[in-house]
């Protein structure tokens, strides 16, 4: 599959693997120069720990399948009529008519029951649409759709994508390949750095096992990028239209013990977990997830849940695959919603930190105070959308709406010690992030806005005054003016 989607992209060790070449050719031209005496001078840098096993050959994918993959996406109260209509046009394009979910009367049913009153996490299955886009049905089979109340400002749709047998093959033959060595590590003699005055820039690497996990995810960000992008279409999705990343939690299957695959961990390496940081979630010990959130390199924020056929039991009365599903409805519903709140406010964190950015070289700059002005009133009309959107989640985001997305997981998930520093599980792990995230954002947003807001006060009333003393200049002008005709009007007489 090729990789498109702008995420990618932005990768650093997507930069690197052209900033190597470069690199290797410099190499190349300078060994012709001056021969290597002493191999000690070399750096050998990288840019992430070598912990990572060697994931050349896993051997128990066989015992190892995707089962779907669930996003989720916002949209504001102002897009509300625009999404019903977009819904409606979907399922006539998409529906598939055998499904038990296909009911287009539930979505009028749930938008005028949300103009009536609001239930925090009222949940509504909406409909299964079977792709018939050439393109995308190479990567997606179906998509479920359904739909819940947040806030009183906006609403989360979720998307349980079942990925086409293509995909699949894709991700096997992902996690079964050798790594790609040209960025497993790059030597760079030290003598190249110092004659060429060359930066680390030139040294971005990453071991064989990150380089797997990370191309892994590439495949995860480009089935919903193509997705969304098609979504978008016909319903005004949130983080799609600004090419954020949307929270996500992909649902594994596995025939292997527990145990078996914690002796063995090269597989959960292989699709981004690391075993020490595994959480057990209290279904009879079936069922284990783990949370990755975004850094340096990975650009997804994503949950994933790994189901056990081997400790499951047969005697609950419904089948492996069934539970499977049930279990998933139930669980991503407040999760998904905790993780687009905090991509929400992520967004909004780096959009005010680009208008601090964008205030603080205006103010920099030395213009004349009448287009630093105009600059930066054109940047307050720009913050006051954001403004918008902060002052709706500050008046929504309340105790009880943070208890309700905690409430029902605590006899679900366990509490363990874990790199976040606090015993809590999941839910609420994620949830203080959130708190925190928004208290920072409030702040932030408040203090770029009120020095903007004072900047602005500021020129305006310098400008104010220039304009009183040239319209007073220009007033005492026209008095003499008239004055001197009056005189010579008088002489003339």
């Amino acid at each position: 599959m090729k990789i498109r989607n702008p995420a990618t992209r932005e990768k650093d060790y997507v930069k690197g693997k052209y900033r190597k070449k470069f690199g290797r050719n410099l190499i190349n031209f300078y060994s012709h120069i001056k021969n290597v005496e002493n191999d000690n001078n070399r750096d050998f840098l990288e840019s992430m720990s070598s912990m990572n096993p060697d994931l050349s050959k896993p051997e128990i994918i066989e015992n190892f399948n995707l089962d779907s993959i669930i996003f989720s996406d916002i949209i504001f109260v102002e897009d509300f009529e625009k999404l019903r209509k977009g819904l409606h046009k979907l399922y006539k394009q998409n529906s598939n008519n055998f499904s038990p979910y296909n009911n287009p009367s539930n979505i009028d049913t749930f938008f005028n029951q949300l103009n009536s009153e609001l239930d925090y996490g009222s949940w509504c299955p909406l409909f299964d649409i079977n792709i018939k886009d050439k393109k995308m049905s190479e990567i997606c089979k179906k998509i479920k759709i359904s739909i819940s109340s947040t806030t009183y400002s906006f609403v989360t749709i979720y998307f349980r994508v079942v990925p086409s047998e293509k995909f699949h093959d894709e991700l096997n033959n992902m996690i079964n390949s050798d790594a790609d060595k040209r960025y497993h590590r790059l030597m760079i003699p030290r003598y190249i750095k110092d004659y060429f005055n060359i930066n680390k820039w030139i040294y971005t690497t990453y071991n064989k096992g990150t380089h797997k996990t990370l191309v892994i995810e590439d495949l995860f960000l480009e089935l919903k990028w193509r997705i969304t992008r098609y979504l978008l279409k016909e319903l005004p999705l949130f983080f799609a239209k600004l090419g954020s990343v949307n929270p996500s939690i992909e649902v594994y299957k596995m025939t292997k013990s527990q145990d078996y695959l914690k002796r063995r961990d090269i597989q959960f390496a292989a699709i981004g977990v690391d075993n020490y940081k595994i959480n057990e979630i209290n279904f009879d010990g079936d069922v284990e997830t783990y949370f990755t959130h975004p850094g340096n390199a990975s650009k997804d924020m994503t949950l994933k849940f790994l189901f056990n056929r081997v400790n499951y039991d047969i005697n609950k009365g419904i089948g492996f695959d069934t539970s499977v599903r049930l279990i998933m409805e139930d669980l991503s519903k407040g999760l998904l919603q905790l993780l687009s709140l905090n991509n929400l406010t992520e967004i909004l964190e780096k959009r005010t930190l680009k208008h601090k950015n964008i205030y603080d070289k205006i103010n920099s700059k030395s213009i004349t105070k009448y287009s630093k002005f105009s600059k930066l009133t054109k940047l307050r009309i720009k913050m006051e959308k954001d403004y918008l959107y902060v002052n709706r989640i500050k008046r929504d985001m309340n105790d009880n709406l943070y208890k309700y997305f905690i409430k029902d997981y605590n006899s679900i998930f366990f509490k363990s010690y874990n790199e976040w520093g606090s015993k809590k599980n999941i839910p609420e792990r994620i949830t203080s992030s959130v708190k925190e995230r928004f208290a920072n954002l409030t702040s932030l947003f408040e203090n770029v806005k009120h020095e903007l807001d004072n900047q602005t006060a500021f020129l305006n009333t310098i400008i104010d005054y220039k304009r009183q003393r040239v319209m007073l200049t220009l007033t005492i002008f026209s008095l003499l003016i008239a004055l001197i005709a009056l005189f010579v009007s008088v002489i003339s007489i």
